[in-house]
């Protein structure tokens, strides 16, 4: 939601505004599950670097979280999930949550200050 607040403040029509919402939307998504599955499999990726693939982008993080809390584990995520467990341990939680409020507030400060550069606050 704050990212498209973001974008709502940047541009003057609404229409382009959901246009670009949209479109950002439908690019996580897709790059989230599609990009990340085909990068990892054509550059052979490491566990690593597939989990910090993952963490750029904010719906595969609340996936990531909505797993850890449901199943209480990431193992059945495969080599990220094990990863992300053996490397940060009981950490995951708190990262997800932290990038998370990052992904929810840095927006929202950024359409917030654009706003009172218009003067529109």
């Amino acid at each position: 939601m704050s990212l498209g607040l973001l974008l709502s403040a940047l541009v003057e029509r609404a229409s382009v505004a959901t246009g670009l919402a949209l479109f950002v939307w439908f690019g996580f998504v897709f790059v989230g599950d599609l990009g990340v599955m085909g990068t990892s499999l054509m550059l052979r990726l490491e566990a690593r670097q597939l989990l910090f693939m993952t963490l750029l982008n904010p719906l595969q993080e609340f996936k990531l979280m909505a797993v850890l809390l449901l199943r209480g584990g990431l193992e059945s995520l495969g080599p990220a999930g094990l990863y992300a467990t053996r490397s940060l341990g009981d950490g995951v939680l708190p990262l997800l949550i932290g990038l998370l409020v990052g992904w929810t507030v840095g927006p929202l400060v950024a359409a917030l200050m654009v706003l009172r550069r218009r003067g529109a606050l």
